[in-house]
């Protein structure tokens, strides 16, 4: 009998698309929409906390494809971040590896509406901003 291995990649469903699960998250406290698998805004094991608020731009939201709402990405990054600064990281990587896309309301809500977002990442060492459009982000930290 041969003994054969296999490596399973396990994926997260968020809230319109499937991305890997990491092997390690942190508990979260997190306040979010019935509707939808991401937070508003939440703290987890580690005192990072994350919000974030619609931004509008130029760049068509309702025409792209399904990806990660900014709700998602509050959820993974505090699921994901041990520091504020680990957090934006990551963040970062999300938004250029998945974009953002998808209905950002409840599907019964009979219409369709997107938008991008701005977070606030913070611990009790340091406190970020950043800017979202689609795939592209900036960072800034806050400083005083």
């Amino acid at each position: 009998m041969f003994s054969i291995e296999r490596k399973f990649l396990e994926f997260i469903q968020c809230t319109h698309i499937q991305i890997p699960q990491v092997s390690k998250t942190y508990r979260c406290i997190l306040s979010k929409p019935a509707w939808c698998w991401g937070a508003e805004m939440g703290a987890n094991e580690h005192g990072v906390c994350i919000g974030n608020e619609a931004v509008f731009s130029k760049v068509v939201y309702e025409s792209r494809e399904n990806a990660l709402t900014g709700l998602d990405i509050v959820r993974l990054g505090l699921e994901r971040g041990k520091t504020a600064k680990l957090a934006v990281e990551l963040i970062g990587e999300l938004v250029e590896t998945y974009g953002q896309g998808g209905a950002c309301f409840d599907a019964s809500a009979n219409f369709t509406f997107g938008y991008d977002n701005s977070f606030l990442v913070v611990d009790s060492e340091e406190a970020w901003s950043i800017e979202t459009c689609d795939r592209v982000w900036v960072a800034k930290q806050i400083k005083g």
